[in-house]
């Protein structure tokens, strides 16, 4: 949660991905799904492991636990 901070959950859906390549399949397409306790879904779409800047910790934190 803290690598969340700051991060209004509604305008997840609107972010800006770093790249576009995943359209055209010269990259893999990325997503991270954010559902809330009452069942609100919030995504965000990106190339690869490179989501908006402001998801990037949150990123770094998933892939760890790989």
């Amino acid at each position: 949660m803290s690598s969340l901070k700051g991060i209004n959950p509604s305008e997840i859906d609107d972010l800006k991905s770093p790249g576009d390549k995943r359209t055209y399949d010269a990259a893999s397409h990325g997503s991270l799904i954010l559902t809330t306790a009452d069942g609100e879904s919030f995504s965000h779409g990106f190339d690869d492991t490179e989501p908006n800047q402001s998801l990037q910790t949150l990123m770094k934190r998933i892939l760890s636990l790989r």
